[in-house]
């Protein structure tokens, strides 16, 4: 609470003194607001109980991060970080332009950034370390939603300090780009499920669907979370905390169907722009080869229910797990490999392995969190043809998969090695 009071006085601050300083601060200046912020956040995490033993793998996620944005932004003359000099870049200066100028801006991001900066002025290095602050922020969301669990110490804790140091995630987290906002608000979706299902109150459940709004509104393919709520709601009776149809679950189910649909008819332009341009089957599948890293190729395009078939398990596997072996060009790929899509490929082993039980404590609950992950996956997998755009958009996920890795193996060694034997 007192790093947060702190960057208020930060923010008041850079706001108070602009009219002296100008736009830009400067690095110096950013640089001792950063040291002040992460002393005061060094304070917080030692005495905050509710974190319990999370609270030193948060706080190492935090330092990695903040080694990153120096690397990033002094260092790019040595290593470009993957993701780096790209569509951060893009969204950055069109943020300075949102503030300078206003008027549109591509995407909603850079508008939020932006008007930010009209405040505290538009020094690279502090805008980056803000936009991060809401990285940090859904690790606290996931170390609340893993304290909330009914599953070991030791599980929690392995799981969440691998999530905090995953380097490809702790990258996308520092640059300049709209993924630590969206996972930020997905987290906190993912949170209010969780609470749902522990605490048995329908608020939560509404939360949870709230939340995916603003999620949403920075990118449209984050609406398939709506989708695998309300398929969660048709087949799982929250009271009992078992998979089972009921009247009130198909009616429940209904009436959020007809809810969304009024929702998305009347707003659809704030929350679907990405699908704007879907008139038929053919147009649903992104089949842009022109890039690098295209898998294109590979997955196959949707002109027909039967080809839509087809191709949705390699599109799935492709966006989750990609780039394989055959697709490496550099360090970029290696990293986005080992550090990224391993980790889903290790997590989606552990859930299907988990549900072959079918008395283990939490299979009802591992089966809605893999609901929700695999109708998401479907979603990105048709929208998505490349490998860079798949790390940064399954990396929104990462919260939610760490929920589901950590509900599948708790009593059993979170092993990073796969053996085809135990998987027969």
């Amino acid at each position: 609470m007192i790093s947060i009071i702190g960057l208020i006085i930060e923010f008041m601050l850079l706001a108070g003194f602009r009219p002296v300083v100008g736009e830009d601060i400067g690095d110096d200046i950013a640089l001792l607001l950063i040291f002040a912020f992460t002393v005061l956040f060094a304070y917080d995490m030692q005495h905050n109980r509710r974190l319990g033993s999370l609270k030193g793998p948060l706080l190492l996620g935090y330092l990695f991060r903040v080694g990153l944005l120096l690397m990033d932004v002094f260092g790019r003359s040595i290593f470009v970080l993957p993701n780096a000099a790209s569509d951060d870049e893009m969204f950055y200066w069109g943020a300075v332009t949102y503030a300078r100028y206003g008027g549109w801006t591509r995407t909603n991001y850079p508008k939020v950034m932006g008007a930010l900066f009209r405040y505290i002025g538009t020094n690279r290095l502090y805008g980056q370390f803000v936009s991060m602050l809401l990285a940090i922020l859904a690790l606290v969301l996931l170390a609340y939603a893993l304290r909330e669990l009914e599953i070991s110490d030791t599980t929690k804790y392995r799981v969440f300090q691998v999530v905090c140091l995953l380097p490809n995630f702790a990258i996308l987290s520092v640059l300049f780009m709209r993924e630590a906002i969206i996972t930020m608000f997905m987290t906190a979706s993912f949170y209010s499920f969780i609470c749902w299902m522990t605490r048995k109150k329908e608020r939560y459940y509404l939360f949870a669907l709230l939340w995916v709004l603003p999620a949403a509104w920075f990118h449209s393919g984050m609406v398939a979370a709506l989708i695998g709520y309300m398929a969660i709601r048709f087949i799982y009776d929250n009271r009992q905390g078992e998979l089972r149809i009921t009247a009130t679950s198909v009616f429940l189910g209904f009436v959020l169907v007809m809810a969304a649909a009024f929702l998305f008819l009347n707003y659809g332009d704030a929350f679907l722009s990405k699908f704007a341009g879907v008139d038929s089957l053919e147009d649903i599948a992104n089949t842009n080869d022109t890039a690098g890293s295209s898998y294109a190729q590979y997955v196959g395009n949707s002109s027909s229910p039967l080809s839509m078939a087809i191709y949705t398990l390699p599109r799935m596997i492709y966006f989750l797990f990609s780039p394989f072996p055959w697709q490496w060009r550099g360090i970029s790929d290696l990293i986005a490999f080992f550090f990224s899509g391993l980790y889903y490929l290790i997590v989606i082993i552990a859930a299907f392995r988990y549900l072959r039980d079918k008395n283990a404590p939490n299979h009802a609950v591992v089966f809605a969190l893999l609901v929700l992950a695999l109708v998401t996956a479907f979603v990105f997998g048709w929208g998505t043809s490349n490998t860079g755009t798949a790390s940064r958009h399954r990396d929104k996920l990462i919260t939610l998969f760490a929920l589901l890795w950590a509900t599948s193996t708790d009593g059993q060694p979170l092993e990073w090695r796969i053996t085809f034997s135990r998987l027969r």
